[in-house]
């Protein structure tokens, strides 16, 4: 299917359908280049290609998985603090 024949949903279409938060969804438009969304206007106005997320969630790396979602506790800071 061509990129213009794909499916396009909102923001809140593609968290609900996908089980993502809203959060995710905007910081991966902001910081990862390969997040095949769209912006259709100047007042973040997205749309997610539905096909295009499909992949990109089974191709990104496991490391993207479970970044920024390990918080240390105090003995993990002490301990690479050396303390």
């Amino acid at each position: 299917m061509g990129i213009y024949q794909e499916q396009l949903l909102t923001v809140k279409e593609a968290a609900a359908k996908y089980g993502l938060s809203y959060w995710m969804i905007y910081n991966n438009i902001a910081h990862e280049p390969t997040f095949p969304a769209i912006n259709l206007g100047p007042k973040r106005n997205y749309r997610i290609y539905e096909g295009g997320l499909k992949d990109w969630l089974t191709r990104r790396p496991a490391s993207a998985k479970t970044k920024n979602r390990f918080v240390p506790s105090a003995d993990d800071i002490l301990e690479d603090l050396g303390l």
